[in-house]
């Protein structure tokens, strides 16, 4: 079992939902409360795996503060134009049936304002996203960079590298794909082949000015893991091509297998990763966090 609590701030669009998975999945494994629900740690060791601003989170008197164990604290994030496109195309086209001209693209994404800084920083007092990295949260993973990610999470946390195995929560290009409400997705291009009205906004300096906070913090993150990957670079590049073979199993045998999840669309097919890869033939890696 592990000696925390494990708590992960979702993002939304930013592998959020398969994040949610992995952490409930942990959770399972070390027999943590709150696999199996959204409720707040109660008892702990537990997991708290949802969507939910830390600002918010810590003001709880009955939830943070009154916490006996240690908290491990983890979020993703992901690239601020990529996040909001994707945030675009998943609530505004693809649930409400919204239009998705350029025109419409270019106007949602001025609207995208250091969406991801403030919603993991703990107060409105933070502005410092070296801070968050190093000091506010114990991990905080790329969505660009998601395999590396849960390689150096299992690394820190040091569990096998099973526990952190997943199926994709949400995957808009899947063909004839729904979503947790059953909603088809609209698919959407890269960013790189978007119309050109939609990339020049997003190299402009005024998205770049409405959203530095989120992409100084996006640099932190990537530099942080680097630091971390290189104090142990010849193993953790072992423990990621261990990973991405376990990662093509998963795909090729255990698709059918989605309606199986802990929690809503979060750690679906668990069963069948299970079975795959028991946590008695993935060897966990040991890095210094």
């Amino acid at each position: 079992m592990l000696p925390c609590n494990l708590v992960y701030i979702k993002v939304f669009k930013c592998a959020s939902s398969t994040s949610g998975g992995v952490v409930r999945r942990i959770g399972a494994h070390n027999h943590l409360s709150g696999v199996h629900d959204g409720k707040w740690i109660d008892p702990e060791p537990g997991i708290w795996a949802n969507h939910g601003r830390l600002a918010d989170r810590l003001q709880l008197s009955n939830g943070w503060r009154d916490l006996q164990r240690p908290v491990f604290l983890f979020t993703v994030i992901r690239l601020p134009a990529e996040r909001c496109l994707s945030q675009f195309y998943h609530f505004s086209v693809t649930r409400r049936g919204k239009n998705h001209t350029p025109e419409d693209k270019v106007r949602y994404l001025r609207g995208c304002k250091n969406t991801v800084f403030n919603y993991i920083r703990p107060s409105r007092n933070t502005s410092d996203p070296l801070s968050l990295v190093r000091s506010t949260y114990s991990f905080i993973g790329l969505a660009e960079r998601y395999d590396e990610s849960m390689v150096l999470l299992a690394s820190i946390l040091r569990i096998p590298l099973s526990q952190v195995l997943y199926l994709k929560s949400k995957d808009s290009h899947v063909p004839n794909g729904t979503d947790d409400k059953g909603f088809s997705f609209v698919t959407h291009p890269p960013l790189d082949q978007e119309p050109l009205i939609v990339r020049q906004e997003v190299a402009s300096e005024g998205f770049r000015a409405r959203n530095e906070l989120d992409l100084a913090l996006h640099s932190v993150a990537s530099a942080e893991l680097d630091r971390r990957w290189a104090a142990n670079r010849a193993e953790l590049d072992g423990q990621l091509a261990q990973f991405k073979a376990l990662r093509e199993k998963a795909e090729r045998l255990c698709e059918g297998a989605t309606q199986e999840c802990y929690w809503n669309d979060n750690g679906c097919a668990y069963r069948c990763l299970d079975r795959i890869a028991p946590a008695s033939e993935a060897g966990s890696a040991s890095a210094d966090p």
